[in-house]
This record gives C-alpha cells, sequence and structure tokens, in this order.
C-alpha cells in the first residue's frame, strides 16, 4: 500500500480521562502494540477496556483492519454525550462501501434509527447524528483517496453536524435537539455493526475517539497542523524487498533505497522477542536473517534514516517459516570425492532437483554431491546388502532421509519409476543393455551420465566428453509452454500441450505430489494470476510468495517471499508476470523483477519513469516476446489487491469488483532495460491486450469523462463509448491501424485473443446475461462476424469464463463456434461446475467438472473423466504443459471440504 502524506494529520491531542464524572469527556483509542492484548485493548483516555472479535492485525502503523469488529461493552448509554458530540480518528480506507462506520454508537434498522456515527460510503466520508427519528447525514464535498490517511472529525453542536477532512470544513447542515440512543448496543470501532448489520472497515485505523463537546474549526485545525510530524513515514523502495530461504533456519532479506540510508531490521520472533539486524549505510541492503525455528510466523520491520536523521519504516512483514523448503546443508571432509561431485555437477549443468546413481559409488561421493547442490540424491543397487549397510551408516551419521536416499531392487522390471524423472542419471560401471532400460527416467533436458558408452537413442543428444560419456534428452513431442497468463500473447488459454494425445484421465498417471500445499497460498477464491511453466520447471505464486518446481518430479528449486506481491480478480487485469524460461519477469508496486529461473535470484529491476513513479503509478500489464519487454502504467490504487471478504470472491454482479483495470500508457523495453518506445493516447483495457508476429493490438477507449477519472479500475459505462481497436508495430510502438468499433458492454468481462487471421473479443452483458464474441480481421479491424448466447449461470464464473481457442475453434460455454464462419459447431463441451476456467489440450478441454473436481473432456468422443477429490482454484491454477498436466495447490480454503490439498503432476507418459 502507497501512503500519501501531503495532507495528513493526526487524531487525538492526549486526553486525560475525567473519572469523577458519569460521562465520558473524552474517550480516544490508540492501535498499537502497548495497548493491546491479546483481543483486549484499553483506551488512551478514559481507560476502557474494548474487545476485538478476532485477534487485531497490528503491523507498524496501527491497526490493519479487514473483518475485524472492536466493541465497548462496558460505555453504557448514560456515559455517552447529549447535546454535543465531537468525533475523530486517522483512518486510510482500502475501499468504500455503501455503509461504512469508522467509530459510533448507532442502530439503523429499516425506519429505527438512534445514535451517531462518523463514517464514509463509496466514496465519501460522512457523519451522522440523530436527534429525531432518522440519522442526519452530511457528507464530505471531497472524495476520499483509497490507501490515504486522513483525519477525520465530525461535530455536532445542537445547531449544525459538520464534517472535517485534514482540519478543513468539507460539509455541513443544519440540526438540532439531543442526541437520541437506542437503548440497546454498542460503541463500535472499525465497523458498522448495529443489530441486523454488520460491515468491517477495510483499511488501516491508527486511532479513532470522541468527545463531550463541539470543538471548533480553529481547534481542529490545531490539531492538524500539529500532527504531521508524528505520523511514520513509509520507507520508500527502489526495488521491493525480496527475503530468500537460504536453509532451514536462516533467510536473506534484501532491498534497494532511492538513496543511501542507515538501515536496521527488527524481526518479531513468535514467542514475543525482538531481535535487531543492523545494516549498512548504502542504497543497497542486505541482511542475513538467522536462527528462524520451523513452523512459526515472524514479523519483520524496515527502519532507515537519511542523511537529516529523518525516520522512515515500513509495515510490518509476515516472515512464515512453515513454507520454507530449503534443504539442509550439508558439508565434507573428502578432497576427492568433493572434485569428483564437482566435475559431475558442472556436466549436469544442475545443482537443483534429482539426481539418482545406478551402480558403483561411495558414501563421500553421495555427500559431495549433496554438499555441493541443492539436489535430492538417490541410489538405486540390486544388492539388497549393500544397500542397507550404506543406510545405516547415512542414519548413524543423521544424513540419510531428508537429502540422500537408498533403495534396493530385484531386477529392473520391479523397479517402480515414472519416466521424464531425474534431472541427472549417474551411471557407473553399468552395462549398455541396462542403460537402454534406464534412460526412460531422465527427464526432457535431462542429462545422462555413464562410465560406460552410452548406446544411441533418438531421444538423446549426444555429448563429447573425454572421460564420460554424456547425453542430453531432448524435449517431448508435442510438449508446450505456459509462458503467460493465458498460455502465450494470444492469450489461447492452449500452449500447444498434446499429452501424448491423450483425452480421459484414466491415460494420465501420477507423477509427483507434494508441496506446496494450501498453506501456501491465498484462499482459493480470488482468483490469482495462473502458474507459468517453461524448460521443464513450474512457477507458482501464493500468498505474497513464489515457488518454482521442477515440472518434472515437483522438486522445489527456490522460493521467494515479497510483500505486496499480491494480485488477484485477474478477469478484470492483467496477470503480474510471465517468463521466457530464462527469465521470470514479475510487477510489483511500480517496477518489474528479472527473476532467474534457474535459482530465483534477482538479476536486475526495471522501473516506470520517474515522472509515473513520483505520482504512485504502478506496472500494470506484463509480457515479453524475443528480445522485449512489455509494460504499462496504470493509475494509483487501481490494481485488485483486497481478497478477504465475500466481495473479494468477484464473481458477483454490477458491483465494484466488475471493473476493468486500465492503462494510461504502453511501452516497450529491451531487455536489458532501454525503453524502446511509448504509447499513450486513451486508457487501454488490460484484458484485451494481445499480441504476435511483432504485433500488439488491444482496445482502449477516448472518452473524455473516462480519461478525466483519478484511478483506471472503471466501472463507469462511458468506458464503452469512444471504443477503437489499435494495432502497433512491436518494435517502432507506431502504429499500424486503428478501427473505432462499438461491441456491446463488457461490463461482467472483456477479453481479446488473437490467431493468424482474427482478432476475437470475447465479452460479458449482465443486462442481457450473455456471451458475446466479436471477430475482426487481424490485417485491418474490419468486423467479419459476431454471436452471441445465453450464459450458462450468473454465478460461479458461469458469467465470467475466458474463451479457450484450439486451432480453428473458439470455445465458450457451452457452445463451439468456428473461427473462419463464426458457426457453431457444438453446444455441450463438458459441464463445469465451479469456478475454474476451461483450459486448452490438442485433444479437448481440461476444467472442473462433476462434483467440483479437476476432469478431462475428449472433443473426439465428448466424455469427460474425473479425478476423485481433486480441486482447482476458482479461476486458472492448472496447466498443460512441459509434457505433463501441472496442478500446483489452488483449492485450499474451499468451504465444501474432502479435497487433497496438495500439489501434483500427472504424466501422459507411461501407458505409451
Amino acid at each position: 500500500m502507497k501512503i500519501s502524506y501531503k495532507f495528513l494529520t493526526l487524531l487525538l491531542i492526549p486526553l486525560a480521562a475525567q473519572l469523577h464524572s458519569e460521562v465520558i469527556e473524552e474517550f480516544s483509542v490508540k492501535f498499537n502494540k502497548e495497548m493491546i492484548k491479546g483481543k483486549s485493548i484499553i483506551s488512551s483516555s478514559a481507560k476502557e477496556q474494548g474487545k476485538f472479535e478476532e485477534l487485531p492485525n497490528i503491523d507498524g502503523y496501527g491497526w490493519q483492519a479487514s473483518g475485524n469488529v472492536l466493541s465497548f461493552p462496558k460505555i453504557t448509554l448514560e456515559r455517552l454525550p447529549r447535546e454535543k458530540v465531537s468525533a475523530q480518528a486517522i483512518v486510510s480506507l482500502k475501499e468504500g462501501t455503501k455503509w461504512g462506520s469508522i467509530i459510533g454508537h448507532f442502530q439503523d434498522n429499516g425506519s429505527y434509527e438512534k445514535g451517531w456515527l462518523l463514517g464514509y460510503n463509496e466514496g465519501n466520508f460522512n457523519f451522522a447524528v440523530a436527534t429525531s427519528g432518522r440519522l442526519s447525514y452530511v457528507q464530505s464535498s471531497e472524495k476520499f483517496k483509497k490507501n490515504t490517511l486522513y483525519h477525520v472529525a465530525g461535530v455536532y453542536d445542537g445547531k449544525e453536524i459538520k464534517i472535517y477532512i485534514n482540519g478543513k470544513l468539507t460539509g455541513r447542515r443544519d440540526l438540532s435537539g439531543s442526541i437520541l440512543y437506542a437503548d440497546f448496543g454498542e460503541l463500535i470501532v472499525g465497523a458498522y455493526k448495529d443489530k441486523d448489520e454488520r460491515t468491517p472497515l477495510n483499511g488501516l485505523m491508527i486511532s479513532a475517539g470522541f468527545q463531550n463537546k463541539a470543538l471548533n474549526q480553529s481547534q481542529i485545525q490545531s490539531l492538524s497542523d500539529a500532527s504531521i510530524k508524528a505520523l511514520p513515514k513509509e520507507l520508500p523502495f527502489d526495488r521491493t524487498p525480496i527475503l530468500q530461504f537460504l536453509s532451514p533456519s536462516s533467510a536473506e532479506l534484501n532491498f534497494h533505497l532511492f538513496e543511501p540510508m542507515n538501515c536496521h531490521v527488527e524481526l518479531y520472533h513468535h514467542s514475543g522477542t525482538k531481535e535487531i539486524y543492523k545494516g549498512s549505510s548504502s542504497k543497497q541492503q542486505k541482511f542475513i536473517l538467522k536462527n528462524l525455528n520451523k513452523g512459526y510466523k515472524y514479523k519483520y520491520k524496515i527502519i532507515a534514516s537519511n542523511k537529516s536523521g529523518q525516520e522512515f519504516k515500513n509495515p510490518l512483514f509476515e516472515l512464515e517459516s512453515n513454507v520454507n523448503y530449503a534443504p539442509i546443508p550439508l558439508e565434507t571432509k573428502s578432497s576427492l570425492a568433493l572434485q569428483s561431485a564437482q566435475e559431475i555437477l558442472k556436466l549436469s549443468k544442475n545443482s537443483h532437483g534429482h539426481l539418482a546413481i545406478f551402480g558403483k559409488t561411495s558414501e563421500s561421493l553421495l555427500l559431495a554431491l549433496a554438499a555441493q547442490s541443492k539436489m535430492q540424491i538417490s541410489y538405486f543397487h540390486d544388492n539388497d546388502a549393500l544397500v542397507n549397510k550404506l543406510r545405516l551408516s547415512l542414519y548413524k551419521n543423521k544424513l540419510y532421509g531428508s537429502r540422500i536416499n537408498a533403495y534396493y531392487y530385484k531386477d529392473l522390471k520391479n523397479l517402480s519409476l515414472s519416466q521424464n524423472i531425474f534431472n541427472t542419471l549417474l551411471l557407473s560401471g553399468v552395462k549398455s543393455s541396462t542403460i537402454e532400460k534406464l534412460v526412460k527416467h531422465v527427464k526432457p533436458s535431462g542429462v545422462l551420465i555413464s562410465t560406460s558408452k552410452i548406446p544411441p537413442h533418438a531421444d538423446f543428444k549426444t555429448i563429447a566428453h573425454k572421460k564420460f560419456s554424456i547425453a542430453k534428452k531432448m524435449e517431448l513431442k508435442g510438449q508446450g509452454q505456459w509462458l503467460s497468463q493465458y498460455g502465450s500473447g494470444n492469450n489461447s488459454t492452449y500452449s500447444g500441450e498434446s499429452l501424448n494425445n491423450m483425452s480421459s484421465s484414466e491415460n494420465l498417471k501420477l507423477q509427483w505430489i507434494g508441496r506446496p500445499g494450501g498453506d501456501f497460498g491465498i484462499d482459493r477464491n480470488p482468483r490469482m494470476p495462473a502458474p507459468l511453466s517453461a524448460n521443464g520447471r513450474l512457477f507458482h505464486q501464493g500468498m505474497n510468495r513464489m515457488a518454482a518446481l521442477d515440472a518434472h518430479n515437483g522438486s522445489i528449486l527456490w522460493t521467494l517471499e515479497i510483500p505486496k506481491l499480491r494480485r488477484v480478480n485477474i478477469p478484470r487485469d492483467a496477470s503480474n508476470w510471465c517468463t521466457d524460461g530464462e527469465i521470470v519477469y514479475t510487477a510489483i508496486n511500480d517496477h518489474i523483477l528479472l527473476i532467474n529461473a534457474k535459482d530465483g535470484k534477482v538479476i536486475n529491476h526495471y522501473s516506470l519513469e520517474m515522472k509515473e513513479r513520483m505520482k504512485n503509478y504502478e506496472w500494470g500489464f506484463i509480457g515479453q516476446d524475443k528480445d522485449r519487454i512489455y509494460g504499462s502504467s496504470v493509475r494509483p490504487e487501481s490494481i485488485y489487491k483486497e481478497y478477504y471478504g465475500n466481495n473479494q470472491w468477484y464473481d458477483n454482479l454490477n458491483d465494484k469488483s466488475t471493473g476493468k483495470v486500465c492503462s494510461e500508457s504502453f511501452f516497450a523495453l529491451s531487455k536489458k532495460g532501454e525503453r524502446l518506445w511509448t504509447y499513450k493516447l486513451g486508457l487501454i483495457i488490460n484484458t484485451s491486450i494481445c499480441y504476435q508476429n511483432e504485433l500488439i493490438y488491444f482496445v482502449e477507449t477516448r472518452n473524455p469523462e473516462v480519461l478525466q477519472l483519478e484511478d483506471s479500475r472503471i466501472t463507469e459505462e462511458q468506458l464503452w463509448n469512444n471504443q477503437f481497436l489499435v494495432c502497433l508495430n512491436a518494435k517502432s510502438g507506431k502504429v499500424v491501424w486503428e478501427k473505432d468499433i462499438d461491441t456491446v458492454d463488457g461490463d461482467i468481462v472483456f477479453y481479446m485473443q488473437s490467431t493468424d487471421k482474427s482478432l476475437l473479443i470475447s465479452l460479458s452483458n449482465s443486462k442481457n446475461k450473455k456471451y458475446y464474441i466479436y471477430n475482426f480481421d487481424i490485417k485491418n479491424g474490419k468486423p467479419v462476424w459476431e454471436v452471441n448466447h445465453n450464459w450458462p449461470s450468473s454465478h460461479h464464473s458461469g458469467h465470467m469464463l475466458h474463451p479457450v481457442i484450439v486451432d480453428n475453434t473458439i470455445y465458450q460455454e457451452p457452445m463451439a463456434y468456428n473461427i473462419i464462419s463464426g458457426k457453431q459447431i457444438r453446444k455441450g463441451i463438458g459441464k463445469r461446475e465451479g469456478c475454474h476456467n476451461y483450459v486448452g489440450i490438442k485433444q479437448g478441454l481440461v476444467f472442473r467438472g462433476t462434483s467440483r473436481q479437476i476432469s478431462i473432456w475428449s472433443k473426439e468422443t465428448g466424455k469427460t473423466s474425473t479425478w476423485s477429490r481433486l480441486r482447482p482454484s476458482c479461476w486458472l491454477s492448472m496447466i498443460p504443459a512441459s509434457g505433463m498436466l501441472l496442478v500446483p495447490e489452488g483449492g485450499a480454503g474451499c468451504s465444501c471440504g474432502g479435497w487433497i490439498e496438495t500439489s501434483l503432476g500427472f504424466s501422459p507418459w507411461e501407458t505409451k
């Protein structure tokens, strides 16, 4: 959250409770750790005890309110103000709502309206007092900005009610009489809660309170002027903090600042103790956090001061050690074994994943291979006594199990190993006939190293070497790569993956099962970015974290903890990452990270232009093609990040969650970071951006009213006016052609996909409850055909699905159309249950089907097959790529339960 401090004020003067009076003269509650114990809080003035419904999330600024409610049940009616009242708060809202309250004692139950409240609605702060039969509201004339701290004050003096924002009077109206209260209810902070309603505030609260008197404007202005120095200054990062686990008990934290600063990190342990790590006085900071215990949640705060002594700090970031999958580091004393291990690992060109050994070896070599890499080492031999002796020795030295294992097999026929599973296969003294039987276990791009000559094999390419016989396995036939949200730049929701021409769950066998599990991610519902897969790796996002896995054996290669990485509601926005197989390009805040796909190290970061960074713009769309990176800039607070609550299911109709995130500019960088060109004219709908064959396509609005909006999360119907379909030259950024178009309003969702001949706009309209598909000629934007059909449902994604394109067919539930002619070629494509989107394979579709289980529909037979007790997320969490069906865990948090919450990889290569 970026916080603007331009017009901020502090809430309350230190107030002393006047305990001799029945009426509370001054009440304030400040949200800091010193005032809170468990679910209880003590007010800083009247010493009243309050109760949270849940344990509060208190960070370095205050109370991160989201779904929680604070009440003061012991403040009785006779102690509340009757003739005059001043209510105040320092608050930042992540979002507005129709009925919102910051602090108040009120009831609004139909015609029964009593009490007072300082609150807000969808865009403005307000203050309400009941002196007759209804609550009389005064609304601020200024709209609030999301994620911006404000001092808000409401005053009733017996003649008027007034509202002040940052010391400025922004609304007033006449009102007289005594304040009327209901004879039930409580003083509530952080929620609109009465007898029959409960709407918690979603945002940050620093403090709140009230007084039994009417403050005048001069007093409020004085408070405002005096308070700004006490507000926390958020530490600005040139490159966001990134934490990578180094071992089961340590982690590296690094980040970049805009200027040299003296830094330190405060690490808060689960036991309540605080540990301080001192840093340097430079722009680039690095800390090694030690003694982290497995299975606990830590928090840390970064504090820095500049040359003038001004202090900055960030909100508390979380560090969850239960998702630390770093391998146990090992050491070896054998120099000879160390030298051999280094040579083998250099030849394999891999230090992560799974290494298997058949034939002769030594315990010292196994240990050296594990010590010099992060690989899992498995040793196989047909001598039972030898294997048992090795196991006992490794176990005695506390080395067996987590990094090194030994297996006995009677003969190769009974060796239960999957094909395409080992990154490196080391054979020592193994006969050629045995080698021929073992080569199938090497994964695509994996390496076979043998002391004996490797027989020629069609799937392997021989690598010349003096000492060893070496061969590298080629890619699988029909193997696809999932490089961006919907597979590739054309948004087809299909990677070209054939799954070895399989089209039934019976033909796919479980290749691996394991981490990450449900604790890695967010609850399944907020529609996160899809996983990615390229070069045999699988990339998966969780709760402000990401992981890289080996696609063929499930080994976790690396993980990164990245505060504020989260982006949700992808049906209304672009994803925040993509890959070219070598680098994972990840957008966060106002920059992107270039992450080495092999080891998770950040190679570089590129930012928006400084003029955009100064206005708190964020990096929106991210794409890559050949030697270019594509990006866009969106206005502040436009990207969806909220994930808690019913509205954050993003399945509703006609509410704020359907707003389309739009970009103010679109640009290209070289992969070295040089800005090549920038396009800026209208507001570009992010979900319409697609690219192929050195051309970029999108739909933008040039409507003057929309262009003047403060943010670019657009719900206004004017978005659908002044529409233009635009084609850019990807090398120069120049307009190749543009065409004014007029589609039905895509108020639910609006997508665009490209093929060699067509641009296909697919949208969903709530008024007509239909899907519409428009085909435009990709050469000039001229309309070719359009069709529409009814939604299959108005919930669980039935009204917002992203189409799938395979060859010349576009699938949009429940229909399939020929892309060339627009003719319907099928009705019924495998009945979907639940929220997950369809995903294409060569022979059909993968989706969430009967009983919400993972299913495959065959276009040849029209039949659907399923896997029991397996479910994906509520958007797109399983991808056919790398010759596998990859299902990183995305179903945790499902209310219906009974699911296996784990990550899986299915292989189509065991039955042919």
